[in-house]
């Protein structure tokens, strides 16, 4: 049988000492793949901003598709909600006029 190894420090109890020059390796293998991983996931964010703001920008042309306006533009579209057209459950209906004039619209 063995002797036990009670042997603490740089020298393990086989006698095999690991060499100075490469203690630092599984540091720097460890640091580096942090870094790639960060870089990773700020080029996926850059790239799914980049791909959100085309699409919104190609949705913006087609016509039909829902508009998202400003709380002051609904403001100045219905004049400062003056003109109401009814009321239910789920809120009040305004009328209002687009800015180029032409469109009524009900505002809710």
């Amino acid at each position: 049988m063995a002797p036990a190894c009670y042997t603490k420090g740089p020298v393990p109890c086989n006698g095999f000492q690991i060499p100075s020059n490469i203690s630092g390796v599984p540091q720097a293998i460890a640091t580096a793949e942090l870094l790639l991983f960060l870089a990773a996931g700020v080029i996926w964010w850059l790239y799914t901003e980049k791909r959100i703001k085309r699409l919104s920008q190609a949705l913006d042309q087609v016509d039909g598709v829902v508009t998202k306006f400003t709380y002051h533009q609904l403001e100045v579209a219905t004049d400062n909600f003056k003109d109401k057209l009814g009321a239910g459950a789920f809120g009040t209906v305004y009328k209002g006029v687009l800015a180029d004039g032409t469109s009524l619209v009900a505002v809710k």
